[in-house]
């Protein structure tokens, strides 16, 4: 499966901190519960496509830079390493002129 989860900083509890977007399609928001030590708790909102069920989602920043996640719910649990995103900047050729 094939997940991808944006986070913003700064976020305070009660905010939408992101967004999810699963490959089955599911997308939606995160909305961030608290913390307690290194583990970062959200629940989903805004849902759309074939989401299903309630449930709660883990984050925690795992020492090689990547993110322990973790999903529990009525639908079951995934856990799984999510790796950061990397994006590729190309140059912008200047305008002639």
């Amino acid at each position: 499966m094939y997940v991808r989860i944006v986070l913003q900083a700064p976020c305070q509890v009660g905010d939408i901190c992101g967004t999810f977007v699963l490959s089955y399609p599911c997308a939606g928001a995160f909305i961030f519960v608290g913390q307690e030590d290194d583990i970062y708790e959200f629940r989903s909102a805004d849902k759309s496509g074939l989401c299903s069920g309630d449930g709660r989602d883990f984050v925690q920043l795992l020492p090689d830079g990547t993110l322990g996640y973790d999903s529990r719910g009525a639908y079951g649990r995934a856990i799984g390493i999510l790796s950061p995103l990397r994006l590729q900047t190309s140059a912008i050729p200047p305008r002639g002129g």
